[in-house]
């Protein structure tokens, strides 16, 4: 079946695009989200029960995908549905793609407003973020690829940079006691950053674009287990320089950007650390985009996806302004409203797919056949 894009990447690439899917706006959410609840067992929250969730996201969504290998999410709904119901689930899953880039958007103009330029509108940081994403979904899922595999270096390199400079200050004494209140609190920090590892369900609309979709699953699950650490660190550096009271930052890898001073004449490092994380936050955008544009396409059945990335701009921009008032409804929204929606086109729908796929005895013809 012929894709509207027909652009290829590889297995790294993929998996590099995986990670960039879930890591620029995790980083920042979760250790306070996860610590508010969970207290001193936040790591176990955030890292290890997320990174399981993650895995069991990626087996349903890449066990999907191979069933149908080559086809697109719109094109195997309707075979395994049927054609008017399969278009229903494409229309679905515009509305989440593309209310996820508006929600995103606003993360970063909220961020950049109450961290650092106060007197900036939001919308003309939304506006820049819309209008850079727009040009890399134009160029395509290779070009946007081959820059999130440069970007992403970089964004490991600037967490690195943050969790060796602010290592003096650590007391990993507030890391106890493990199991404070026991395993409930646990479980009700593992809900707000399962929303995030479940961002990894993009494996089923991106894998008709990899070279060889066989190494989808693995892919992911690589992707997974490295954003498992990832978060595991970062919420274990901020309880060992906070403490709990890291509940009550924001933005907390932010904050353990502001404490580095290296001999006193290096500070202030929070700049450098802002730019790679704006180009983060760029293809992490790019990416959700780009899903939107393709499902969106193949659900009006257009021949080229390129006209439809102007009008869902457009609505992505104009959401992203009037969805929340503040910063206050949009960490509210990620802790309550955020789990049992995200829950449900992360997971539910994709498994009802994959069992109705099953039990119907569905699936796509091998490629080369």
């Amino acid at each position: 079946m012929k894709l509207i894009e027909e652009g290829k990447i590889s297995g790294s690439q993929f998996m590099w695009l995986l990670v960039t899917i879930v890591l620029p706006t995790a980083v920042l959410f979760i250790p306070a989200l996860t610590i508010k609840y969970s207290g001193t067992s936040a790591w176990i929250s955030g890292g290890v029960f997320t990174t399981i969730w993650a895995f069991i996201i990626v087996w349903v969504a890449s066990t999907l995908g191979e069933r149908f290998p080559g086809m697109t999410l719109v094109d195997y709904s309707s075979l395994i549905l049927g054609k008017f119901p399969g278009k229903l689930v494409g229309a679905f899953y515009i509305f989440v793609l593309v209310l996820t880039v508006a929600i995103v958007v606003r993360e970063f103009g909220e961020f950049l407003v109450s961290s650092f330029m106060q007197q900036t509108p939001i919308f003309v940081f939304n506006f820049l973020l819309i209008a850079l994403a727009a040009s890399a979904v134009r160029n395509g899922i290779e070009v946007i690829a081959r820059m999130n595999h440069f970007v992403v270096s970089l964004m490991f390199f600037a967490l690195i940079f943050i969790f060796t400079l602010v290592f003096s200050e650590a007391d990993f004494k507030n890391l106890y006691p493990i199991f404070e209140g026991g395993i409930l609190p646990i479980f009700r920090g593992f809900f707000t950053p399962m929303g995030w590892a479940g961002e990894l369900f993009l494996i089923f609309i991106l894998m008709p674009y990899l070279n060889n979709y066989r190494e989808a699953k693995y892919a992911g699950y690589k992707a997974a287990l490295m954003l498992g650490v990832i978060m595991s660190i970062d919420i274990v550096i901020a309880l060992a320089v906070f403490g709990q009271q890291a509940a009550d930052y924001v933005f907390p890898v932010h904050t353990l950007a502001t404490y580095i001073s290296i001999a006193g004449f290096l500070e202030r490092v929070e700049a450098f650390i802002l730019a790679l994380w704006v180009a983060g936050i760029t293809m992490k955008v790019s990416i959700w985009y780009y899903c939107a544009v393709i499902v969106a396409a193949r659900t009006f059945n257009l021949q080229d996806y390129k006209p439809v990335v102007l009008p869902l701009g457009v609505i992505c921009l104009t959401w992203s302004i009037t969805i929340f008032d503040n910063i206050t409804q949009l960490v509210e929204h990620f802790d309550i409203a955020w789990i049992g929606f995200s829950l449900t086109f992360e997971f539910i729908v994709p498994a009802l797919l994959l069992l109705i796929a099953v039990l119907r005895k569905k699936r796509g013809a091998e490629k080369g056949r």
